[in-house]
């Protein structure tokens, strides 16, 4: 059989007209419209480093461009089979569209992210011209060959095999991860709070406002904003909610901790879940699972203590998994308590939602009526509660609460306004400044640091509509120039994470044979494993052992600051504002105004702390803080009551000034 190039039939015409084609073209005619916009700006505008010449574009001109041009290469594509040419042509524009972008605003990062999307979009455009001769060859499979592809089928993925001892030695191997995922966590974060070594930011916050939460059922805080308001003015999160309980039963910083690393180790159960739902063999799954509680930036982020991002990966997880079982009940929980989880979470759901309409309609003519039906209702419902949501949690944040925090994208605000909307905007009309924002030395370590313990597993499928879930990772993790959301250790990792594990998933169970999972499954268990060790197990050994080398002097400290009432104001420095944190009035000491931080009945220092020196020094060297305070407190009426020399300085006020 031979290829045509005229299509005069009536599947051929269909075939103009099927969404992934057009999806193909509809990218292809955006490049072509951002690349012209490109070429024809001033030469002092190319600079992709600054804004000035995406401020010059016009959004609803690029959008109309690239409909019109869309449209007339649909039509070619009714009389001429274009698949090879429009993959080409991608590959074509983009390389120019490098070549341009990389001189006007060359860094190192910035060149090799270009050339491996080039290498990407080129073994895709060779692979898909291999497999359509191979089409061509009409070329009659023999028996034997029919044979292996039936019993290949037959027994995807069986690895070692599927017997019922192999599942339950699997199951035990998950659990043992899970085991040592939560007692890595639990010695790391339980050590900081026992080494007073957790700050006000966040966790003092947090410690606080479960105190609120179990005296009144408000999340109040006063150490946030120096001043008594609900944490949900700042961050809309009533998934926090989850732990009160516990927290209620045992009243302690020291709950939270133990609560998180229990909450995170039941992701493995979606994930568990999911894979062998995908037809994973049992050894595969765990060896996935494996990765997964090593993974360095899901264990890492719990560095900085307590954070409602660290519900997204189990959430997300259920979500997926509820899905792909189609179960509504399930997914509309778990996308629920997804957007529960704070006011950016409905990005998740939204880029889900819209993976699965694309799915739905990539597969269009291949997919029973049910499936359609399901992708199509499924995935719009997630789509449009999660933007009704999303409007109005930012609404309130805008109007009630403290704003939304969209200075984290700053660098793509070329409008001057604070909207979202224009970083969308941004992006669709030039697309090549997404992937320059991505690109620096810090961005490039965190993508090596999140990607290789996945052997890049998410790129491997050439199911075009699964990069969508990459949206996610790009767009929270890599195009902010926040520099806590590329950092491992910070808590902007745990929705991403869910979906590289997802597309993991996904792409280890399209693959045919067993071999390759099996491989791709063990080396990614030892390279999370490899990369554990010396970033998150070296900080777990360093918290365990500072904490037992000082156990005793940090029991003194306990037992001092035990000893101030609880229904006491204070005023403290930070690595003092846990310990402290169960009582209504709380106020830290660098961040608190004057008004505030000398109207407590109690101020505690830690007399080293840097932060005193920031605040209250007055000599060129930062040196004379804690002398200056000490001045400013007997000056409002305080007294030294107690000390633990070198550790606290306990001071009270015995009159007003």
């Amino acid at each position: 059989m031979k290829t045509r190039l005229l299509n005069c039939t009536a599947s051929d015409c269909r075939a103009a007209f099927e969404p992934s084609g057009v999806i193909r073209r509809l990218f292809l005619s955006l490049l072509i419209v951002s690349v012209l916009d490109y070429a024809f700006l001033p030469e002092e505008l190319h600079s992709l480093a600054k804004l000035d010449g995406i401020a010059t574009l016009s959004f609803g001109r690029t959008v109309l461009l690239t409909l019109l041009l869309t449209f007339l290469l649909t039509a070619v594509a009714l009389f001429w089979r274009t698949d090879h040419l429009e993959r080409f042509g991608t590959l074509g524009v983009f390389a120019v569209f490098t070549f341009m972008a990389v001189k006007h605003s060359y860094t190192i990062y910035f060149y090799l992210f270009c050339i491996a999307i080039l290498v990407l979009l080129a073994v895709d455009a060779f692979l898909h011209l291999k497999a359509e001769e191979k089409l061509c060859a009409d070329v009659e499979p023999s028996a034997k060959e029919k044979a292996d592809e039936k019993q290949e089928v037959g027994t995807i993925d069986l690895l070692f095999g599927n017997s019922k001892a192999m599942r339950l030695a699997a199951l035990i191997l998950v659990i043992l991860f899970g085991a040592t995922f939560v007692i890595g966590v639990i010695t790391m974060t339980v050590s900081r709070v026992l080494a007073h070594a957790s700050p006000t930011y966040d966790f003092g916050i947090f410690s606080q406002m479960y105190y609120y939460m179990k005296e009144t059922g408000i999340p109040f805080t006063t150490c946030e904003r120096d001043g008594l308001l609900s944490h949900f003015h700042v961050h809309v999160s009533p998934i926090y909610y989850l732990f009160l309980p516990f927290y209620a039963l045992f009243p302690s910083p020291i709950t939270l901790q133990v609560c998180q690393a229990l909450m995170l180790a039941v992701s493995l159960i979606p994930l568990y879940l999911l894979a062998r739902k995908k037809g994973l063999s049992p050894l595969c799954t765990a060896l996935i699972c494996g990765a997964l509680a090593f993974y360095p930036a899901f264990a890492g982020g719990t560095y900085y203590d307590l954070h409602e991002n660290k519900f997204l990966t189990p959430c997300l997880l259920f979500l997926f998994y509820f899905t792909e079982t189609k179960k509504p009940i399930g997914m509309a929980i778990s996308a629920l308590l997804v957007l529960s989880v704070k006011e950016d979470a409905p990005v998740y759901v939204a880029v889900y939602g819209l993976y699965l309409i694309v799915r739905t309609l990539v597969t269009l003519y291949k997919s029973d009526k049910r499936d359609k039906i399901f992708g199509f209702l499924s995935g719009g419902a997630m789509l449009v509660v999660s933007l009704v949501w999303f409007y109005a949690v930012t609404h309130y944040l805008a109007t009630v609460g403290d704003g939304v925090m969209t200075y984290r994208y700053s660098n793509f605000m070329y409008d001057g306004g604070e909207s979202l909307i224009s970083v969308i905007k941004c992006v669709i009309m030039m697309p090549m400044k997404a992937l320059y924002e991505c690109a620096d030395a810090e961005k490039f370590t965190f993508f090596l640091q999140t990607m290789l313990p996945l052997l890049f597993i998410p790129f491997m499928t050439r199911k075009h509509e699964r990069l969508l879930l990459l949206i996610p990772y790009v767009l929270i993790n890599l195009m902010s120039d926040y520099q806590y959301q590329h950092d491992i250790f910070f808590q902007y990792t745990y929705g991403a994470t869910a979906f590289l594990f997802y597309l993991a998933v996904l792409n280890l169970a399209d693959m045919k044979r067993p071999e390759p999972r099996r491989a791709l499954a063990l080396v990614s268990l030892f390279a999370a494993i490899s990369l554990f060790v010396p970033t998150v197990g070296a900080k777990i050994e360093y918290y365990k052992e500072n904490y037992e080398a000082n156990k005793a002097v940090h029991s003194e400290i306990d037992e001092l600051l035990e000893t101030i009432p609880e229904e006491a104001s204070v005023t403290t420095t930070t690595w003092y504002t846990v310990p402290l944190s169960r009582r209504r009035i709380l106020y830290d000491l660098y961040y608190g105004s004057d008004a505030h931080t000398f109207s407590t009945d109690y101020v505690i220092l830690q007399p080293n702390d840097s932060y005193i020196n920031r605040k209250f020094a007055t000599d060129e060297k930062k040196t004379n803080g804690l002398a200056n305070l000490k001045k400013k407190l007997a000056e409002y009426g305080y007294v030294l009551v107690d000390e633990i020399e070198g550790r606290v300085l306990v001071y009270q006020k015995t009159q007003n000034p």
